[in-house]
């Protein structure tokens, strides 16, 4: 039996205006890759190459509410594949409430595994999971007044690689 679809119709529309602000900002195009790969969008550039990947999340605190934000550690797992086996690193791009936008990569970063997720009320046996929570100070905000900033921070392993 396959698990239930919990993701909505304003998840799905949320997804997209972040896609949308991630390919004006950092001049690419995202291609939506199927759920069998386990990562949201590759991220391909100029010159029609895959550069990296994206994770998006919107969710539905506020930045500084909690300590850091979760993330299935599969997804984590994925990008280290993707990047041990492609050299294309994933960032995991988050909006909050406010659609404030921030990321940080997670292809080649060192985290640790915790037993979590929806631990309080589960919809079903597969939300509780392994995760692993990022302190938000790993991540950089996408935009800061309309201008991005931290491309600079992935960029020779993303966004300008040949």
């Amino acid at each position: 039996m396959t698990r239930p679809q919990y993701e909505t119709s304003t998840d799905r529309v949320n997804e997209t205006r972040i896609a949308d602000t991630l390919e004006q900002v950092w001049q690419v195009r995202l291609h939506k890759l199927p759920h069998h790969q386990h990562i949201d969008c590759a991220v391909v550039g100029r010159d029609g190459h895959v550069k990296g990947l994206v994770e998006i999340k919107a969710r539905t605190f506020a930045w500084g509410d909690y300590p850091d934000v979760m993330l299935s550690a599969s997804k984590v797992a994925k990008a280290k594949e993707f990047f041990e086996c492609f050299n294309l690193n994933t960032a995991f791009v988050v909006a909050d409430r406010t659609f404030d936008i921030r990321f940080v990569l997670i292809g080649t970063g060192d985290f640790v595994c915790n037993f979590g997720g929806r631990t309080r009320n589960p919809r079903d046996r597969d939300d509780s999971e392994l995760i692993v929570n990022i302190p938000l100070d790993q991540f950089t905000p996408v935009t800061s007044f309309g201008r991005f900033a931290g491309l600079e921070r992935w960029s020779s392993q993303l966004i300008n690689k040949d």
